[in-house]
């Protein structure tokens, strides 16, 4: 709620999704027995899931981990396939 500056300019899925956020943090950490450290584990991470850097970094691996299809034979795409076949049958 901070972050927005309060719930007044928020519509009920953006409230939600930071509601789902800290739920999923919560579940990691929620056996932690000294409370301290956990609200301080709590905070970290959510400084990290929301740090500008750490997003682009985390986005540029994902494009990175991609794999890259090499061009292939047309004729082994089953849609040019069948589109051939097809103008085949019709012209018989």
């Amino acid at each position: 709620m901070r972050y927005y500056e309060g719930i007044g300019d928020t519509l009920e899925d953006t409230i939600e999704h930071m509601q789902q956020i800290s739920a999923r943090i919560e579940a990691r950490f929620s056996r932690m027995k000294d409370k301290e450290k956990q609200a301080f584990v709590h905070s970290k991470m959510e400084a990290i899931l929301f740090n500008n850097e750490v997003n682009q970094k985390i986005k540029l691996l994902k494009e990175l981990a991609k794999r890259n299809f090499k061009r292939r034979n047309p004729e082994l795409f089953a849609t040019t396939r069948s589109v051939k076949l097809k103008v085949e049958r019709d012209s018989s």
